[in-house]
């Protein structure tokens, strides 16, 4: 998750799209950010913010009793993932939410984000805590 938000800090500090996309077991994500969008930060309350970037990252080790992921769920993420770029770079409309999929019992949802002025990421300039890189400092 902390790869995530550092990935959607970078998206929005740049104005670019970053589609994400995540399996675990019988089940897949995607979402697309949009610059002035909702971004992956805009729903993780700050109270809560420490724990959940501590949850364990399923691609480090073998969580034993886990079911591993078949092929085929990564292959169906990774298109929808490639469809939302083809759409953005044709300026076609892009997914809005997050699209949930339970392969297991074949169902599919759209879960609607809203985008959070008090957001740490994509929020108004006085909610986010600003880096200053020296580098950038010292050319100006």
């Amino acid at each position: 998750m902390p790869t995530r938000v550092w990935l959607a800090s970078f998206a929005v500090r740049h104005g670019i799209p970053l589609i994400d996309g995540g399996i675990k077991e019988f089940t897949g994500r995607v979402q697309t950010y949009l610059p002035g969008k909702a971004c992956i930060a805009c729903n993780i309350p700050l109270d809560r913010y420490a724990e959940i970037m501590e949850l364990r990252n399923p691609c480090e080790g073998v969580e034993f009793g886990a079911q591993a992921s078949f092929t085929t769920i990564s292959s169906i993420i990774a298109g929808v993932q490639a469809n939302e770029a083809m759409k953005i770079i044709a300026g076609l409309p892009t997914l809005e939410g997050v699209l949930l999929m339970d392969f297991l019992n074949n169902k599919y949802s759209k879960m609607d984000l809203e985008r959070n002025p008090l957001c740490f990421v994509c929020g108004s300039e006085d909610t986010k805590s600003v880096s200053v890189d020296k580098s950038e400092e010292n050319s100006e």
